[in-house]
């Protein structure tokens, strides 16, 4: 049988654990990200027949996530096909994206962290135009379904949220 002095640094990390467990709990629990925005209740998800789909929505205020969306068409589109290009503009930089390909994030980051490293991704770029903060993705396949959505920091005005969405079957 070993001795407790062997195990000295392990028993007083489990009795650090112990004693502050419910704080590490609530960190744990604040550090994760809220879920996705719902799909608005008036619009029903079906697949889409094949063709090009143009969501555009433009000149709004937002506070709170949501989901790209056009006149007709809203996120989640279903079937298989290509995201063929996102455009979000702001009058702020405290926004996220988020693109999620049959079940799989692909894209959950904010504007500031992809401007940084917007020349090594080929697929996106971030970038200021005048006053604005610009985000484009393009060229994502999926096979069953995209959702798309940005979360704001604050309240921003968009000039713009615009997908372009090809179905192929």
């Amino acid at each position: 049988m070993r001795d407790k002095k062997e195990f000295g640094l392990g028993l007083i990390l489990i009795d650090e654990i112990r004693r502050y467990k419910d704080d590490i709990v609530e960190a744990i629990r604040r550090s994760r990200a809220p879920p996705p925005p719902p799909v608005p209740e008036r619009r029903k998800v079906v697949p889409l027949e094949r063709g090009v789909f143009i969501l555009t929505k433009k000149n709004f205020t937002m506070s709170t996530p949501f989901v790209i969306q056009g006149d007709k068409h809203s996120m989640p589109i279903m079937g298989p096909g290509f995201l063929r290009s996102l455009i979000v503009i702001a009058d702020s930089k405290e926004y996220k994206v988020t693109v999620v390909t049959d079940g799989r994030t692909i894209l959950d980051d904010t504007y500031s962290n992809l401007a940084e490293i917007t020349a090594e991704l080929p697929r996106v770029a971030a970038y200021k135009k005048g006053d604005e903060y610009l985000v484009s993705i393009q060229d994502y396949p999926f096979m069953r379904e995209l959702n798309a959505y940005v979360t704001p920091f604050e309240e921003i005005t968009f000039s713009l949220t615009r997908a372009e969405v090809e179905i192929i079957s």
